[in-house]
């Protein structure tokens, strides 16, 4: 033999180690940032899912309040703590039907309908954590509803002014 060594072609232990601490380190940072968004996207659908249902059910409250010919708070609390639930009734209604808007166990906003014995049920929202009317100055009728979900809360307080009473 010559006495010459020859190099060996490959990579050492020491090499690929580096290589792959390297690649762990930038696939972690990049799963990190893919689930760092797919939870802020979840968290705003939520928040929106929140913010539309109190929205809808604060509006088909105003709605229906607007033009009741009668209106009850009902179940007050004592010293003036504001009521969780209203019944009211509607103008040119034939069958002198009676309405109530309140909060079921289900977390739900439920316009109820009763006709004589008869009583029908309408979701009007989900999630709903809070629903409380309370009389104010002046023949107003002033609410707060609250939703959750989710660990979020989202609420809106109002005030209507019925035109028929």
């Amino acid at each position: 033999m010559n006495g010459f060594i020859t190099a060996k072609k490959g990579f050492i232990l020491v090499e690929v180690m580096v290589v792959v601490t390297l690649l762990a380190l930038v696939f972690g940072a990049i799963f990190s940032l893919y689930f760092f968004g797919v939870n802020s996207f979840v968290r705003g659908t939520v928040r929106t899912d929140i913010q539309q249902n109190v929205r809808v059910a604060a509006s088909y409250i105003i709605q229906e309040i607007r033009f009741a010919n009668s209106l009850k708070v009902l179940n007050e609390g004592v010293e003036g703590s504001p009521g969780n639930e209203i019944e009211y009734t509607k103008p040119g209604d034939p069958s002198n039907r009676k309405y109530k808007i309140k909060r079921n166990i289900k977390n739900e906003v439920v316009l109820l309908t009763i006709t004589g014995s008869l009583t029908s049920s309408n979701i009007i929202a989900y999630g709903m954590s809070e629903l409380s009317f309370e009389r104010g100055l002046e023949h107003t009728l002033e609410f707060a509803l609250t939703g959750t979900e989710g660990g979020q809360d989202f609420r809106v307080q109002g005030a209507i002014r019925p035109r028929n009473l």
